[in-house]
């Protein structure tokens, strides 16, 4: 099979051809073996003896599909896991980079270049699709989820990022094909999606997951097969709190791109703020509060915060401005207190 159909400059790892056959032992060597992860096997859902990165190496190859939401609290490393699973896919990190979605005008950008795309990831996928949308507007939800369903034959795997997997759009949960979910600790467990009938309802597809990785440490020694130790990437840091390796140079490269994602989330809930109130603090006020009154030590930690109650706030003052409800006027009230803004917001509705 051809490169060129595949990828976008040729420089995917060597492929794997086909899903290899497996004896009844590695079957049985399942932990936890039922009836129906047997037949989960046998259909081609779950594969005995490989691991997570197996999977996300192996569907490009055959213009296949991988979808997998990437979720846990915040500071669990769900961008450290991302970036993992975009190199032992490329094993080059400007394409890692150049696949890394953290803004809407990134995703289109990509998704005009010519061919499949093998692997993309995006960051915090539910600061733009997340489940209130669909309240907001839902003309233009409804349009997202038609057109995705199009385009996703152009995307080989697809990650997104979020802290809880119920707040991100519901048509990218029925894409999903495994979830990982990550802990403070730097553990994960990862779990494949298996589709069952329901014999009850002809119309209803039943789903239940089949556990690949339970509490799987992540460090550097789980991707020593995908070959990471190479004369480009051979200096990496460790982190001595949790033993989790990665380049500094290309963590460095991470973070500028998440600063400005910062920025912009700023910017986005400044913007926010003076459409539900008439004179709210500056942004930078905003922040501190912020920071402040919810015990936020990091800068990632105020990033991901501020983004989603930007998202929330636009939503639910777009909400109020269509029914006026009190109920609605009540939330936006305890957002602006969560963020220490609570007696600029009653000033401006007495005005």
């Amino acid at each position: 099979m051809s490169d060129q159909i595949l990828t976008m400059d040729d420089r995917l790892p060597s492929p794997i051809t086909q899903m290899p056959d497996f004896t009844e032992d590695q079957l049985q060597a399942y932990p936890q073996m039922t009836p129906k992860i047997r037949d989960a096997a046998f259909d081609g859902y779950w594969q005995p003896g490989w691991e997570i990165c197996h999977y996300f190496q192996h569907a490009p190859r055959i213009n296949g599909f991988e979808s997998c939401i990437v979720w846990g609290p915040k500071g669990s490393y769900k961008s450290n896991r991302e970036a993992w699973l975009a190199w032992v896919v490329y094993e080059d990190f400007d394409l890692v980079w150049k696949n890394y979605v953290m803004h809407p005008e990134t995703f289109i950008e990509l998704i005009r270049t010519p061919g499949r795309i093998p692997h993309m990831t995006w960051d915090d996928c539910a600061s733009y699709l997340d489940s209130t949308l669909y309240f907001d507007n839902r003309d233009l939800y409804i349009k997202i989820k038609r057109y995705w369903w199009l385009l996703r034959t152009k995307i080989s795997n697809f990650v997104c990022s979020t802290p809880n997997k119920g707040k991100i759009a519901g048509f990218i949960l029925d894409d999903m094909t495994s979830e990982m979910k990550c802990s403070p600790r730097a553990n994960f467990n990862y779990d494949r999606w298996a589709w069952r009938m329901n014999f009850k309802n002809p119309k209803k597809v039943d789903m239940f997951p089949v556990n690949i990785h339970q509490r799987r440490r992540f460090n550097y020694k789980f991707f020593e097969h995908a070959r990471i130790f190479n004369p480009e990437t051979v200096k990496l840091e460790p982190d001595p709190r949790t033993g989790i390796w990665f380049p500094a140079k290309e963590w460095d490269r991470y973070w500028a791109m998440r600063l400005e994602f910062s920025e912009r989330g700023g910017g986005n809930l400044e913007t926010a703020m003076k459409e539900a109130f008439s004179d709210p603090p500056d942004v930078h006020e905003i922040i501190e509060s912020a920071a402040k009154n919810n015990n936020l030590q990091t800068d990632d930690q105020i990033i991901k915060h501020l983004t989603s109650k930007a998202a929330t706030i636009t939503g639910l003052s777009s909400a109020y401005k269509r029914t006026g409800d009190p109920k609605t006027k009540e939330k936006i009230f305890n957002i602006a207190d969560d963020l220490g803004l609570l007696q600029e917001a009653k000033k401006a509705v007495r005005a």
